[in-house]
């Protein structure tokens, strides 16, 4: 901040007073223009004009700190300005071979005086480069810092993925900043802690799923371990309990299939006994019968 203070400092002493007079350069042509023609004089009086306002909103610019757009707008003056002189002298030459020696020192004087403006204003411009590139340096360092102060605040509210955020976006602005590195630093360990609770909860979790026989949710813990930590020797030695369990399991049920089939087939063969049995059963009771009409008839007769 005291840096900042400093350049502006600098402007109001040596700066913005070398404008004031590239400004006060015209003062004194605004009414020497005899030997002119009205155009001509016109033309003059607008462009002495329209060079001061621009002069004068590049003042203006300045001590609204807006400096980049100062030095356009200067810059594209003393590019007019320059250009006009070439035009002056042009005109002064012509003037001269018409035997109008009057007005070709009106425009020698004008092309005088744009000479020294010109450069004023490429003196004012030498030194108004570097002060605003240190001034855009303070202003990205601020912009940096800014960024760094918000992501030790989420860093401190536990939101590591806006923090770490924060400080990428502040070494982005301003590259060199220490404070922003060591936050990008403090988010990895905080990552860290924050990873080693998460897996001993998982752990834990699982372990007792593991114990309730629900393997999917289980399995689903260890999975997230593994994605925090992706050598995790105990979560590795879960899933393969998980995977045992699960054989057994599948195993004992494929044999309880079995025997619910085997007991199955048991009870179709017994059941097929037995109506054999009672069939059969059936059919001596039938001829028994026969028998017994046939010995009745005989004792009849």
């Amino acid at each position: 901040m005291r840096t900042l203070v400093t350049f502006f400092v600098i402007l109001s002493l040596f700066i913005l007073p070398r404008l004031f007079l590239v400004k006060s350069a015209y003062a004194d042509t605004l009414n020497k223009d005899i030997g002119l023609g009205s155009e001509e004089r016109t033309s003059i009086r607008n462009f002495e004009k329209q060079t001061k306002k621009s002069i004068e909103d590049a003042d203006a610019l300045i001590r609204k700190k807006e400096l980049e757009k100062a030095i356009k707008g200067l810059e594209n003056a003393l590019v007019s300005v320059k250009e006009k002189v070439s035009v002056y002298e042009n005109n002064a030459q012509i003037l001269v071979s018409k035997g109008k020696e009057d007005g070709a020192k009106i425009y020698y004087r004008e092309a005088s005086s744009l000479e020294k403006l010109a450069i004023q204003i490429s003196k004012s411009l030498q030194e108004l480069a570097p002060l605003e590139k240190k001034y855009k340096a303070e202003k990205l360092r601020g912009e940096s810092a800014q960024y760094v102060t918000e992501g030790f605040e989420y860093l401190k509210a536990g939101n590591l993925d806006k923090a770490d955020a924060n400080f990428k976006k502040a070494i982005d602005i301003y590259y060199d900043n220490r404070r922003a590195k060591d936050g990008l630093v403090a988010v990895e360990k905080a990552r860290i802690r924050s990873n080693a609770r998460r897996v001993s909860e998982l752990l834990k979790s699982a372990r007792n799923n593991i114990q309730a026989n629900n393997f999917d949710k289980a399995e689903k813990e260890l999975k997230e371990v593994l994605m925090l930590e992706s050598g995790n020797r105990q979560a590795l030695n879960y899933l393969k309990d998980i995977e045992k369990q699960r054989s057994i399991k599948a195993e004992l049920q494929q044999k309880h299939q079995v025997q619910a089939e085997y007991r199955e087939i048991n009870n179709v063969i017994s059941s097929a006994r037995q109506q054999m049995e009672e069939n059969k059963l059936e059919e001596e009771i039938s001829q028994l019968i026969g028998q017994i009409r046939i010995q009745i008839e005989e004792e009849g007769e």
